[in-house]
């Protein structure tokens, strides 16, 4: 009988380790694939992580170790305490390097979303009176995996659209010449004025049609939420988030339309100006000529609006690039603390 006892130790021994460590992997592995850490605070993880390795250690206990059966007291209360702390101390890493490689996904995923939207603000133009060139700049795959890829995505998708919309609002109003609107030899060769009315008629219509279009490109980036493959719960999240910040935004984005009704207005006022006073005016080279100094001045005094217009769209413009950008920077010092 000692002779079995003393080869059946060794065996009962090697199949305990074997499954406990097949466990401890086991919940390392899973916290690595579907992380729940939150935070990297070492003190909070191991009392977050205590009641949970309780409870794994029981059912430990009652499967591996009733199946191996029972052995000496002193043996069985080192074996147990070694079983509960290989459990508790792999949960407590498996939280940590979860959250660290979390961390890791939210900082990559924050960098590109920095990097595109940088890329957009360099070539998105300030003013419609001289719509500037160029193309979609938020484009490619992300390089970011899982759900931090899949909300790069969503944002890097909302910033193209959005540069899109800007990019045809330009481009519809060079399709009508706006940027000659006050060309002299133009205006020179426009005979009562016929074609410039008809300018600025086209583009009322484009200020409203795009406006519209903006309200529409809000309403879906809302719904684009819920083609995302998050939990409902966290959808609602994002939707309750996105209802709050869009209130905002809709106001900036009125504010933005508004002036540029403002400033097709004041072309308005200038061509109504050199219809009025047809006679009193003549085109020379690049510029107009006026008789009077009462119709220069009240020219100039449409000017100096339009001008100020502008201002005003390239302060609303910046300082939503400002906030954004301070934004982003900010939730990636948070993250990375």
């Amino acid at each position: 009988m000692r002779e079995d006892q003393t080869t059946r130790k060794p065996t009962w021994a090697w199949a305990w380790a074997a499954w406990l460590i097949a466990l401890c992997a086991a919940i390392v592995v899973y916290s690595f694939l579907y992380p729940n850490g939150n935070t990297s605070n070492i003190g909070y993880t191991v009392g977050r992580n205590l009641p949970i390795g309780l409870v794994i250690w029981g059912v430990f206990q009652l499967t591996v170790g009733r199946k191996l059966g029972r052995r000496k007291t002193g043996v069985q209360f080192g074996k147990d305490a070694v079983a509960f702390l290989s459990i508790w101390c792999a949960l407590v890493a498996g939280s940590l390097g979860g959250y660290a490689q979390q961390r890791g996904k939210a900082i990559q995923a924050i960098s590109e979303i920095q990097k595109s939207y940088s890329a957009l603000i360099v070539k998105s133009g300030a003013s419609t009176s001289v719509p500037p060139r160029g193309g979609s700049v938020v484009e490619g795959e992300s390089t970011s995996s899982g759900q931090f890829g899949e909300m790069t995505m969503y944002m890097k998708e909302q910033m193209a659209n959005s540069a899109a919309l800007q990019e045809n609002y330009k481009t519809a109003l060079r399709e009508i010449g706006w940027s000659t609107i006050l060309d002299p030899s133009r205006l020179g060769r426009d005979a009562n004025l016929v074609n410039s009315k008809s300018m600025l008629r086209k583009a009322v219509g484009i200020v409203h049609q795009y406006h519209a279009k903006n309200d529409e490109l809000l309403a879906s980036a809302r719904a684009g939420i819920n083609n995302l493959n998050f939990s409902d719960k966290v959808k609602e999240v994002m939707r309750r988030n996105f209802d709050k910040t869009s209130a905002m935004a809709r106001q900036r984005i009125d504010a933005i339309w508004a002036i540029q009704s403002k400033i097709v207005s004041q072309f308005k006022n200038i061509i109504s100006l050199l219809g009025d006073r047809r006679e009193a005016w003549k085109a020379e080279g690049n510029h107009i000529i006026f008789s009077k100094q009462t119709d220069l001045d009240t020219f100039n005094g449409y000017l100096h609006g339009i001008h100020e217009l502008v201002a005003q769209d390239h302060k609303i413009r910046n300082q939503n690039a400002k906030l954004v950008g301070n934004n982003l920077k900010r939730l990636k010092e948070e993250i990375s603390r």
